[in-house]
């Protein structure tokens, strides 16, 4: 399995991208880079107004006081039909944050399952009226196997 992602550095003062010069990548001790690499548009379909809204718990926060990225992947698989999550394994993720989700907040997350040549996934998380997140997961089907229980097999 191959990884890789992008990530940009946030002056959190000015609320604004920071260039990666030579100087700021020697403190950070990361190689400067003239020029990113150019990532996918992600175009999404009309999603209908269903979905499921989540409340932001304390715990859900991280040390810049919002929302944690994990908790983004975990409102985006918690709107799956079942039957895809347990058949089929993720082979892509194309995400774009948007906009940051702070505590008390109640985002919603909306999908829409599309398989032409290939099974897609397609997610967003408001918060209010706005975009907090966007994002097309790329699936791979799966042979299906039964589900086990462990020793609670052997006690039927």
């Amino acid at each position: 399995m191959t990884v890789s992602s992008t990530w940009i550095v946030l002056d959190l003062l000015k609320r604004e991208i920071h260039e990666n010069t030579s100087e700021f990548g020697a403190k950070m001790a990361v190689p400067e880079v003239k020029r990113g690499p150019r990532l996918p548009r992600i175009r999404l379909p009309k999603f209908d107004d269903s979905g499921v809204e989540y409340r932001v718990r304390y715990y859900d926060i991280d040390a810049n006081r919002h929302v944690n990225n994990s908790h983004y992947f975990e409102w985006m698989i918690d709107v799956l039909p079942q039957d895809l999550v347990l058949h089929a394994q993720i082979k892509c993720i194309d995400i774009k944050f948007d906009q940051e989700i702070r505590y008390g907040d109640s985002p919603r997350s909306l999908v829409k399952v599309e398989e032409q040549e290939e099974l897609k996934s397609y997610h967003l998380i408001q918060n209010g009226t706005g975009k907090a997140a966007e994002a097309i997961f790329t699936w791979k089907k799966i042979k299906k196997t039964p589900l086990r229980y462990g020793i609670a097999d052997k006690l039927i």
